[in-house]
């Protein structure tokens, strides 16, 4: 019911509205005249990060270098986009709809993303309360938020949502992203775990102990400063979530299955691509003697319009004078 580029212009201002526009490329509406004709779209900043179905040399190079790890920064980043997916109705958001931050090469060359930025928002917003398909799970698998996030989706009403949509959402589709944010704030209140930014390594530290004890955590591995036990429960609950997630063979609960499994697909590709060329005989050098006769060859042959030593017929005994040369040799 509304065209394409206005749910990418959409999605942009709601990540902005909730402190996370790095996560989504910004995008605006734009008229443009090109020859007197005016054509509505949409301009986007361009995207940041490696984008995984890119074919460029420095990209694969990068691909290759690229680990996945579990990292604090990658984890928040993971949260925030499943947040926000669920708030926009994003129908799309697979391994390919992501462009990866990485970090610096460490003492062996490997990088490891983290962060994402989410592109491609066409199949976003929608006339559904509730989104489950293989790339968006459902919010009640989301139990991390960052505390900033979470108190700008605190503050989403009706109102604040018309003011930012109205312009270019329906408002049926406005009336369902209201209920999703209703869905979702309370879902926050009863089950989430609002993180300060120094948590994440919390969560970081047990999501990575879950996954290399096969999901052995216990509440007292959690370092709670509040000494609240129900906290220490969600934070495990949290933590267990992900681990079971990442069994699973069909769909992607959280984004980071599809993250790992794109990159491990790409990873793959590029394995093969280096495999054929190296099966390929190798160029060798070849002397400039040699480049310069291919070169020559691939001249075009042209003939000249004036043969040296002669005149044209067409400019011979014009006047008087070039008659009395020619009787006298002077000209040929």
């Amino acid at each position: 019911g509304n065209e394409l580029t206005s749910r990418n212009v959409a999605t942009s201002r709601i990540a902005e509205l909730l402190g996370v526009g790095h996560m989504i490329a910004h995008s605006e509406k734009m008229r443009v005249s090109i020859n007197g004709t005016v054509k509505t779209g949409c301009f986007m900043e361009f995207a940041k990060g490696l984008d995984l179905s890119s074919k460029k040399e420095e990209d694969l190079a990068l691909i290759e270098q690229t680990e996945f790890t579990y990292n604090a920064s990658f984890l928040k980043d993971m949260c925030s986009m499943e947040a926000l997916d669920f708030l926009c109705g994003q129908n799309d958001r697979h391994g390919y709809n992501m462009f990866m931050q990485l970090s610096e090469p460490d003492a062996n060359g490997k990088r490891t993303i983290v962060g994402l930025q989410g592109i491609d928002n066409d199949l976003s917003f929608g006339e559904k309360e509730s989104l489950s398909t293989l790339h968006q799970g459902e919010v009640k698998d989301m139990t991390f938020i960052s505390q900033e996030m979470a108190q700008n989706i605190a503050k989403l009403d009706r109102d604040t949502l018309e003011f930012a949509l109205g312009d270019i959402i329906p408002q049926k589709q406005i009336d369902v992203m209201a209920k999703r944010v209703q869905i979702f704030q309370d879902h926050m209140k009863e089950k989430m775990m609002l993180v300060e930014p120094e948590e994440w390594k919390q969560v970081e530290k047990l999501v990575n102990t879950a996954m290399e004890s096969k999901g052995k955590i216990s509440e007292d591995m959690v370092q709670e400063r509040t000494g609240k036990e129900e906290r220490k429960k969600s934070y495990v609950n949290g933590v267990l979530n992900i681990y079971n997630s990442s069994l699973r063979q069909v769909g992607a609960i959280h984004k980071d299955m599809s993250v790992k499994n794109t990159l491990k697909s790409v990873k793959e590709e590029v394995a093969k691509v280096r495999e054929e060329r190296a099966k390929k005989p190798q160029k060798t050098a070849v002397s400039f003697a040699e480049l310069q006769k291919r070169e020559q060859k691939a001249r075009p042959k042209r003939e000249p319009k004036v043969t040296i030593g002669k005149r044209p017929e067409k400019q011979a005994a014009k006047g008087p004078e070039d008659a009395e040369k020619k009787q006298q040799g002077m000209v040929k």
